[in-house]
């Protein structure tokens, strides 16, 4: 993910923060499959909210896993429905839950939360 984000910051010129860590590891396609959804919401964000700044907080306990993307753009809901509902369901697909908070109390930044449970991948 670290990689990931200083691809982001050299080609995209948006300034982007990493913090947490994983407690344990996740069976290997949960955990490939769960970068692959944070990657495309990360491609997503790139291409369409004019963020200049990106947090990826990343946080575990026993059966749960969350990635959590923060930025300061526009709203998802001014991207569009079909690619936010193209990633809601990839993200569905592994097993996850997408939360989008664009809520205007959160001031310019908005967050895209991927929640997965370890227990349905085994």
């Amino acid at each position: 993910m670290q990689h990931r984000l200083e691809t982001v910051e050299q080609k995209a010129h948006i300034q982007t923060y990493l913090t947490g860590e994983y407690r344990f590891r996740l069976p290997g396609n949960v955990e490939e499959n769960l970068y692959r959804v944070s990657q495309e919401a990360l491609n997503l964000l790139i291409k369409n909210s004019q963020a200049t700044e990106v947090k990826v907080q990343l946080a575990s306990d026993y059966d749960s896993i969350v990635v959590e993307i923060s930025y300061n753009g526009v709203g998802l809901d001014q991207i569009g429905e079909n690619a936010v509902a193209d990633l809601r369901e990839k993200v569905e697909a592994i097993g996850g839950k997408l939360i989008i908070d664009s809520s205007p109390d959160k001031g310019l930044m908005r967050t895209i939360s991927l929640y997965a449970d370890q227990m349905q991948f085994h």
